[in-house]
């Protein structure tokens, strides 16, 4: 790689790369706390499928966010 490609990726990609990390992070969180909160206060049924559901959509947004 030559030393003017890898100056112009430090210095201009990377950082934008960084933003658009967190921001997906930032909005991945938001909505998993929102999808457990309707997970919870939502189904009043306590069953078996409830909780693959939920252990699923919980393995997938760790994923994400990882």
């Amino acid at each position: 790689m030559d030393v003017s490609t890898q100056n112009f990726f430090e210095k201009r990609i990377k950082p934008i790369l960084l933003y658009v990390g967190t921001i997906g992070a930032i909005l991945a969180s938001i909505a998993y706390i929102a999808l457990v909160c309707i997970l919870i206060f939502g189904f009043m049924a306590h069953n078996l499928t409830q909780t693959i559901v939920f252990a699923v959509i919980n393995a997938v947004v760790g994923l994400i966010i990882m």
